[in-house]
């Protein structure tokens, strides 16, 4: 059995879950997923999208307490038998700092308890967590490679660490906020609630083949912003305008004021989905972000953000380019 716990926001969470049921499957292994609802992403699992099935493999999915289980297997001191092995000082001021999500974590139904007590007998060499694979990620990191080619080199570098993790057929733990295998399934597997496929298909049956995606990202993405500016954009619409009079935009942006503008500029050309909040803090947020990223899924093209996982995961749901604006 893997444990796998995908991190972040909703692209980080989705394309680590692609990826890893693609690798249990070739690998004959069964998932459990471990679904934390926190700032990064405030809703759970079954408000957004179908349970998660597999003709080759089981998949459970849990809904757990935030820091599930980092919090419940902490052991003081640097123990060679320890699964999670933490400076006792960095462990103290962890503990300040999540002092209320230490004090859910004990309160933990008999699920979470049963399968606790199975994680603790998983050994440390049978256990990864996203800070490792940060540490790869980031020595790959340059803003001369495009995200495609950041992401094949880094799928290449954490493949034999994966395998000699899982290979051995006993239990793993993982964390993580990145695709880690080659894109097979085109996320077939993950497939948004009745309510929300309604809202995509109410929107995207607006779209032709002359309907092009525009993700703007703004707000803590620092690099998108600086690098993918509104000026480039806006050279992108006109450029498209001259080449096709009859060309149109589904807009995905996280910024209003940017969606006031082209709105404003661009008139009728520019389709987007109504938002309830820009806060992923805000669960009808969450929704919305899933309409926007299948409906970008159903354009002819997308010109992403750069080095955003929203940009690129709707691409590769629709199967589609996506042309990172830079």
């Amino acid at each position: 059995m893997l444990y796998l716990r995908p991190v972040g926001g909703l692209c980080n969470r989705l394309r680590t879950i692609d990826s890893f049921i693609d690798i249990c499957v070739s690998k004959g292994i069964d998932l459990t997923i471990f679904w934390t609802m926190d700032d990064s992403l405030n809703s759970s699992f079954e408000d957004i999208f179908e349970p998660l099935n597999n003709e080759h493999i089981v998949i459970n999915l849990m809904n757990v307490p935030v820091n599930f289980p980092e919090l419940n297997l902490i052991k003081m001191g640097e123990k060679e038998d320890s699964s999670y092995k933490v400076d006792l000082v960095k462990k103290e001021g962890f503990l300040k700092a999540n002092i209320k999500a230490l004090s859910a974590n004990l309160k933990l139904n008999d699920n979470e308890k049963a399968t606790l007590n199975k994680l603790k007998k998983i050994p440390h060499f049978q256990i990864l967590t996203n800070p490792e694979f940060g540490y790869i990620y980031n020595n790959i990191l340059n803003n001369s490679y495009s995200t495609q080619e950041i992401e094949s080199l880094f799928i290449s570098n954490v493949s034999k660490l994966i395998d000699s993790v899982l290979d051995n057929l006993k239990d793993a733990y993982i964390d993580c906020c990145y695709r880690v295998s080659e894109l097979k399934s085109l996320y077939k597997y993950i497939k948004p609630v009745e309510s929300l496929q309604n809202r995509i298909f109410t929107i995207a049956k607006q779209f032709d083949d002359n309907t092009l995606g525009l993700h703007i990202r703004k707000t803590d993405h620092i690099i998108a912003q600086s690098v993918s500016t509104d000026e480039k954009f806006f050279s992108i619409i006109e450029k498209a305008i001259l080449q096709n009079t009859g060309v149109r935009f589904f807009l995905s942006t996280d910024d209003l004021k940017t969606k006031l503008i082209l709105e404003k500029k661009y008139g009728e050309r520019i389709i987007s989905a109504p938002v309830t909040s820009f806060d992923r803090n805000n669960n009808e947020a969450i929704k919305d972000a899933v309409v926007d990223l299948y409906c970008l899924s159903n354009t002819a093209k997308i010109f992403g953000s750069h080095h955003s996982s929203f940009s690129q995961t709707a691409a590769q749901i629709g199967g589609i380019e996506n042309a990172v604006v830079e």
